[in-house]
């Protein structure tokens, strides 16, 4: 009898199919100190589990909703420091390892300033810029950071140990003249010659935009990907083999480049793509695209995009926060798609442009990828339906983030600490003279 092993693939997806069970299990049951069962019994004789509804399950204290009191208090000195440089371009990041090569191109760019938020896990001392960088280098350490809670209440809601110390970046850049951030991770590295050069589009930009019937774009099929199915992080698993939400006619359009709040993008080698992927299909992988124009999304059509290689406008700045209850690898998904529907109401869109980075992953547990991306996988769909249902009366938009941040919060895809966070992340803008873009 001769035997034949199982693909990889063949592999991978029982993995995956397991963790997802052992996922639910997890989601089902609740246990005590002891590690006793605690939950009411429920029914297993179904041919099937349940799927997350997104329904509003609690509520948020009326009296805690600051609205118009946005900003209206609190406004103590705002400043981060009076040495540190004032620059038309920032690049932010956090990081736990050693400094890399993503880091060290970044910082050696010359037009540009870079703001490097430690974490309690960086090492100590840290230096990624050459000498004559160092005047447009800024390193926040833990130190640094826990001396500017006086003055920044906003940075004592942010957690040590998580990729949301970002946060602190954003708002170091936005109070240091930032008018472009450039968002990357410290294993996304800039290809030679790409120097984060579309900061600065042309007034106008030839582009294309999908002709899409639906809520959801897959970019990565129609800039290169050379399988499929092959979509990013973040996208609905229910989706990923639905050939109309990636093979689409193009519209040939001009856009304004001013109306562009996000540019994203897409990484060569190591692409951002989830574990589910990973597990199931080889990599590396290269988009080898033949059209070097951007693909600009359509109002009405959300796309994931993430907080690894990413341009975000100043127009576009109040949807930079990350947030903080949900782990890192849901989190920039979460504030990309939140920010998306919140752009519609003042006329901002969102682009995905070919590589201008490679990325070299830093090391990870496949099976941990899965585990924390599983907010992705379960409730990204309701998540896209929720938010394209979604629309707010309140007159500013300070007040409409507010309003949409809770409602996540009432349908558990945030908790209640971000709902907070995102209050201090207002106040601090307002309070940095921050200029809020006005709904239509």
């Amino acid at each position: 009898l001769k035997l034949s092993m199982p693909s990889w693939g063949t592999v991978g997806t029982v993995v995956v199919v397991w963790h997802a069970f052992l996922y639910k299990l997890h989601l089902d049951h609740s246990f005590d100190s002891a590690g006793l069962d605690t939950s009411p019994v429920k029914s297993i004789s179904g041919a099937t589990g349940s799927l997350f509804k997104g329904n509003v399950v609690r509520h948020f204290v009326h009296s805690e909703r600051r609205g118009e009191a946005l900003g209206k208090s609190q406004c103590g000195v705002s400043s981060t420091g009076s040495s540190a440089p004032h620059c038309k371009f920032w690049s932010v990041v956090t990081t736990i390892y050693e400094p890399s090569q993503s880091i060290w191109k970044q910082t050696a760019l010359p037009d540009w300033c870079t703001v490097i938020v430690g974490d309690k896990k960086t090492p100590t001392p840290y230096l990624a810029w050459r000498p004559e960088d160092q005047s447009r280098v800024v390193y926040l350490s833990p130190t640094d950071q826990e001396a500017l809670e006086v003055t920044l209440p906003f940075i004592s809601s942010v957690p040590w140990n998580h990729f949301g110390r970002k946060n602190i970046g954003y708002l170091f850049a936005i109070q240091h003249g930032a008018e472009v951030i450039w968002d990357f991770d410290d294993d996304n590295e800039l290809k030679d010659g790409a120097a984060a050069g579309f900061a600065a589009p042309k007034e106008k930009v030839l582009a294309r935009s999908p002709q899409l019937n639906g809520t959801v774009f897959n970019p990565y099929p129609s800039m290169g990907a050379q399988r499929f199915p092959f979509w990013p992080r973040g996208f609905p698993l229910l989706q990923i083999k639905d050939n109309a939400t990636a093979d689409v006619a193009m519209n040939e359009v001009e856009i304004d480049s001013s109306t562009i709040g996000v540019w994203q993008s897409l990484a060569d080698n190591d692409p951002d793509v989830d574990a589910v992927l990973r597990m199931t299909q080889d990599l590396p992988m290269h988009f080898a695209t033949r059209d070097n124009r951007a693909v600009v999304l359509p109002k009405g059509v959300f796309s994931p995009y993430n907080a690894q290689a990413t341009m975000i406008m100043k127009r576009a700045f109040w949807g930079a926060l990350l947030p903080i209850t949900v782990h890192g690898r849901v989190s920039d998904i979460w504030r990309g798609l939140s920010a998306q529907r919140l752009g519609w109401d003042i006329g901002i869109q969102l682009a995905f442009l070919p590589p201008i980075v490679d990325q070299f992953r830093n090391a990870h547990n496949y099976l941990a990828d899965m585990d924390s991306e599983a907010d992705l996988y379960f409730k990204a769909e309701e998540f896209l339906s929720f938010l394209s249902a979604w629309s707010s009366n309140a007159t500013s938009l300070p007040e409409r983030i507010e309003d949409l941040w809770i409602q996540m919060y009432e349908r558990t895809y945030v908790e209640l600490k971000d709902v907070q966070l995102l209050q201090a992340w207002l106040d601090a803008l307002i309070c940095s003279g921050y200029e809020f873009p006005v709904p239509a």
